[in-house]
């Protein structure tokens, strides 16, 4: 048995591993670690902060702990803030339980910083360290884990600042540490929040919705003015977070309240997911029209660019006339855009097929025979066949879509790419055995036979489809014999050929 096909084979599989291995290889702390401690004393603040921050990242062996967490605490008095910050995230990231105090301590002297913004900040970070350690959902069970009395007394004693920023800083603070049990002082800032022209909303506003998001049930007094907040604010978040919110709390009053606007939502996912479902069928329809007309030696027409044109005139009126929310239509309108341009993709490969189909006629002998097809044609039947099961996975995203939105095919991506690799199992599978080949090879005038010449059985183009993943993973790595005149890895597997077949013209 020669061996060196099944080696040549694993060398190349094994080739992309071995060439990501150094990009993916961790940063060595015994060489950076230096070099990040000298950047900490580093006249520019950006780079004192870079520092902290990649020192943070890093995984510190034992012998070097001991140098960078005492030059990390060195930055905790640093003249800027955000250094001083960046050092006290990387000080609990590498060591929490030894400096957790220390870190705390710095930011209680922040709090009583003379200027506002540096109150405001070290107020929100104290709430962001001290909620770590308490329950997300508390329970009555739960409410015997007290929260840092020094945290607690110093927000509370900011409640009543002087500056309005700092007051609603610290309410935000309290209710992220634990709302519920805060909430009869925390009740009337996170209501004035609320209120649409209220001052300084801009900062704040998007926290006290997070805060009634949080802890749901809990914060149903907010139901009001949340309700008022979705209905009459003019920023393009706040209305989607404000009915999360509601939603969250689930009282009837909340739940009557958001029907509106879910309604208006669904049936603008609705008429999307229509018009994308047209878009894809006039994909299919004058595809099919430009093949034919390739065939006749007639030239096609761009019909991609109109279709764009139109669904860019479309946005623009939606946007001008304010008919949709323009968050919604920005999304939609990539997702429109892209669907329509794509359709270049296979009419540029069928007019590549077609010219090089026609290069080579003269050389093909009647009726195809046993003559093996060039490799050009079979990348181009092989481009073709992907459009059309890409195709197929975008009327299958578009319905995702209609469930709910971008984040709904975010979650269910895994679910996606295996349904679309199952679809081209199913689709090669299926065309090989009825017609030889599916759509790219009908056109490119080529067809799969057994090695003898004779048609494929359903075994064969069954393992021939799923195989055809082994030798395109790779880099494609597994149609590179074909260069040389022999067969793919796939080929060789399912025990086939693909060789020219002139019936298909007619």
């Amino acid at each position: 048995m020669n061996i060196r096909y099944p080696i040549s084979c694993l060398v190349l599989l094994l080739l992309p591993g071995l060439a990501f291995q150094g990009c993916l290889k961790p940063e060595s702390s015994e060489t950076v670690v230096p070099t990040l401690i000298g950047d900490l004393k580093n006249p520019k603040p950006e780079v004192r902060k870079l520092a902290a921050d990649r020192l943070g990242a890093l995984d510190i062996k034992d012998v070097q702990k001991e140098n960078v967490l005492a030059a990390l605490r060195n930055r905790l008095n640093d003249d800027d803030m955000y250094v001083r910050w960046g050092a006290g995230d990387a000080l609990l990231k590498i060591d929490a339980r030894g400096n957790m105090e220390l870190v705390l301590s710095s930011l209680l002297k922040e709090i009583e910083d003379p200027k506002a913004e540096i109150r405001v900040f070290a107020a929100l970070r104290l709430a962001s360290y001290e909620s770590q350690s308490m329950p997300k959902h508390p329970t009555e069970s739960d409410f015997n884990i007290k929260p840092n009395n020094d945290i607690v007394a110093t927000l509370m004693r900011h409640i009543n600042d002087e500056e309005i920023v700092v007051r609603y800083a610290a309410a935000i603070a309290l209710g992220r540490i634990d709302a519920p049990r805060f909430k009869k002082t925390i009740l009337p800032f996170i209501l004035e929040l609320l209120n649409s022209r209220v001052e300084h909303k801009e900062h704040y506003q998007g926290d006290a919705i997070d805060i009634c998001w949080e802890y749901g049930p809990a914060m149903k007094e907010a139901v009001p003015a949340l309700v008022k907040l979705m209905n009459e604010s003019k920023d393009k978040y706040i209305p989607k977070l404000c009915k999360d919110a509601l939603e969250r709390i689930g009282t009837p009053d909340a739940l009557l309240a958001i029907q509106p606007l879910e309604q208006a939502q669904e049936a603008l996912r609705l008429k999307i997911t229509a018009i994308s479902y047209a878009i894809i069928a006039c994909f299919v329809l004058i595809f099919v029209w430009s093949v034919k007309l390739r065939k006749k030696g007639r030239k096609v027409f761009h019909w991609f660019i109109p279709i764009t044109i139109a669904l860019i005139a479309v946005m623009t009126y939606s946007s001008q006339t304010g008919t949709v929310d323009m968050d919604f239509v920005r999304a939609e309108f990539a997702f429109w855009l892209i669907s329509s341009s794509i359709g270049f993709i296979p009419w540029f490969i069928s007019w590549f097929i077609l010219r090089r189909r026609g290069s080579l006629e003269a050389g093909i002998p009647a009726g195809g025979g046993s003559l093996d097809a060039d490799i050009w044609l079979r990348f181009g039947a092989f481009m073709l066949d992907a459009c059309c099961v890409g195709m197929a996975g975008l009327v299958f995203l578009a319905y995702i879509f209609m469930k709910g939105g971008w984040l709904y095919i975010h979650d269910y991506i895994i679910i996606l790419v295996l349904l679309i690799f199952a679809a081209s199992v199913f689709y090669h599978a299926v065309t090989a055995t009825v017609w030889g080949g599916g759509i790219g090879k009908r056109t490119a005038g080529i067809r799969i036979v057994s090695t003898d010449g004779q048609g494929i059985n359903s075994t064969q183009a069954f393992v021939r489809a799923l195989t055809r993943w082994l030798s395109a993973l790779p880099l494609i790595a597994g149609y590179w014999p074909v260069f040389s005149g022999k067969a793919s890895w796939h080929d060789r597997i399912a025990g086939t050929r693909v060789v020219y077949d002139i019936r298909t013209e007619s």
